[in-house]
């Protein structure tokens, strides 16, 4: 409890600090819903997103532990559009980022404490297993899981193309990434930061 807030501190390396903190930049400049991340040492901080007035429901509760994105995206389309698509939004951060850390505990909803209410999703949260978190690879990021999903669940449910009629197309750029890198205040490989996330985001080239 700090001020009146608290806040969670996790004990990381200098890659994971700097991968959780590229992603909630990235999230702010996309204005995708994030946890507030900051770096503290060797720990990296996060605010508590329900403000202490909110429930947190995880994913858990209503799919198991089945991380289908077609499941995932049906189950969360019965709370409305808006919430199907904070999850594509959860689901494109993790493509363009690679975050392999996507268990049922890691998002969910948001309820009213008292009347149960769903609000909305949680906002993205947890991302030390993303992008550079276990090392820079040997050789250029190609084609991987998270974007064949991302195209699988496209192609079952167009829950993409519904999206982005709904919301501008998110625009990334070598500009912004470096402009994320920056803003981090972390030494990394920014040319390295700039390939690996726009191969990321050539995913949605493919699907639109």
């Amino acid at each position: 409890m700090e001020n009146g807030e608290w806040w969670m501190y996790k004990a990381e390396n200098e890659l994971e600090r700097f991968s959780e903190l590229f992603v909630f930049e990235l999230c702010r400049a996309l204005g995708f819903p994030t946890a507030e991340y900051q770096n503290s040492g060797a720990f990296i901080r996060t605010k508590d997103f329900t403000r202490g007035v909110l429930n947190f429901e995880p994913a858990a509760y209503l799919v198991g532990d089945d991380e289908d994105y077609v499941t995932n995206y049906e189950a969360f389309l019965e709370f409305g559009e808006q919430i199907a698509d904070q999850y594509v939004e959860l689901l494109l951060m993790d493509a363009f980022c690679r975050n392999a850390d996507r268990h049922t505990y890691n998002y969910g909803l948001l309820r009213d404490q008292k009347t149960g209410q769903v609000l909305s999703m949680a906002p993205n949260f947890d991302h030390n297993i993303a992008l550079v978190a276990r090392g820079y690879d040997d050789s250029p990021r190609k084609s991987d899981l998270l974007m064949e999903l991302l195209v699988e669940l496209e192609g079952q449910t167009h829950a993409v193309s519904r999206y982005l009629s709904r919301h501008p197309k998110p625009i990334i750029t070598p500009e912004l990434i470096a402009q994320c890198c920056i803003q981090t205040g972390m030494t990394v490989n920014v040319d390295y930061m700039q390939q690996f996330a726009m191969a990321g985001y050539k995913v949605l080239d493919k699907i639109c």
